[in-house]
């Protein structure tokens, strides 16, 4: 019995150990007042192997500025594809750092998720997003 416990473990210890998420620099396009950051989101897929997704933010806007968008793959964020999700940034006025507050598109508008807190996860990830870049440098 303490050998199959032990076993169950050591699989659970690898599995988890596995599992990763990265952020790149930031790099932009634009002049200094149009500038749009973005950064590409590293993690592991539920196959074990590498996913990438973009994540974009346009400190230049008001409203925009308040967040990073999400975009599935490394590039739609440039083809005008709308990204899946969008999470709050350190200067949004009800930032926490505690809590990730997260939204997702749908019928064309931006939609909070129901539980507080609530981290979501890329279509073919293995876990939920757990943290999120530091602001790019000014």
């Amino acid at each position: 019995m303490k050998q199959l416990i032990l076993a169950g473990l050591m699989v659970l210890a690898a599995a988890t150990s596995s599992w990763a998420e990265s952020y790149k620099s930031w790099n932009y396009v634009g002049c200094v007042q149009k500038r749009q950051y973005f950064t590409e989101y590293s993690y592991t897929n539920s196959a074990g192997k590498t996913s990438h997704q973009t994540v974009v933010y346009i400190p230049h806007d008001s409203t925009l500025k308040r967040w990073y968008y999400f975009y599935k793959g490394e590039h739609a964020w440039k083809t005008g594809e709308k990204p899946w999700g969008r999470v709050h940034t350190a200067n949004h006025p009800e930032y926490n750092a505690k809590t990730m507050k997260w939204q997702y598109w749908k019928d064309g508008k931006w939609n909070d998720y129901k539980q507080p807190g609530f981290c979501p996860a890329p279509k073919d990830a293995a876990k939920p997003i757990m943290n999120i870049p530091p602001l790019p440098p000014k």
